[in-house]
């Protein structure tokens, strides 16, 4: 059977926005930013939702990467990733009109996310044993970047669609050596080497 992956996210605390409409238009312009990049099929749907499907785990994995840091400073996102078999689909409706346990697991790793608190900003749920490992990097990796400012979110985006420190330094109106004493100190090095992260075959869970 096709496992398909689905990404569901949503923003915390939109309800006590000062802006909301400047949210959601900054929402907006990163998803289509983020879909252009990523290969993925991002949309709002309902309130502060949005939802995208991808071919492949590591691809929706990427995409949270993304989101979290072309609006790090603006909104805190919680996504849920899922896998597993898209048992409907009517294109007339996209984004709705979609369901099965691909959309089941990634409901169920936001409300995980939901339940949590403050702890955690991207849950995987593929129903296999690879989960936990998978949800441990991610927490790591969701850490990190909650320590960066906006400079080093742009740096840090940058760097994933391969600029250079030169290039960077002139973009971000810094000196070079600024540039890569963030990149070394500020853990944007290991981040940008950890998220090229392969998964591997990860098994069948709906068969």
């Amino acid at each position: 059977m096709t496992q398909d992956v689905g990404l569901i996210g949503d923003v915390v605390g939109s309800r006590t926005s000062p802006d909301r409409a400047e949210l959601q238009r900054r929402l907006v312009a990163s998803l289509a930013t983020v879909s252009d990049r990523s290969g993925g099929q991002l949309a709002m749907t309902l309130g502060d939702e949005f939802q995208g499907r991808y071919p492949d785990l590591e691809a929706a994995i990427s995409a949270s990467l993304l989101l979290h840091l072309s609006l790090l400073g603006v909104a805190r996102l919680r996504i849920g990733i899922g896998r597993g078999a898209l048992a409907v689909e009517d294109a007339a409706a996209s984004p709705f009109g979609q369901d099965g346990p691909v959309w089941w697991r990634a409901r169920e790793a936001v409300e995980l996310l939901a339940s949590a608190g403050d702890r955690g900003w991207t849950q995987v749920n593929t129903g296999t044993e690879w989960d936990e490992l998978i949800n441990a990097y991610l927490r790591m990796r969701d850490e990190v970047v909650s320590g960066f400012d906006q400079t080093d979110a742009l740096i840090c985006l940058g760097l994933l669609a391969g600029m250079t420190q030169k290039a960077l330094a002139s973009e971000v109106g810094l000196n070079q050596s600024s540039v890569s004493r963030r990149v070394n100190s500020h853990g944007l090095a290991a981040l940008v080497t950890t998220a090229e992260l392969r998964v591997g075959p990860l098994g069948d869970p709906d068969e």
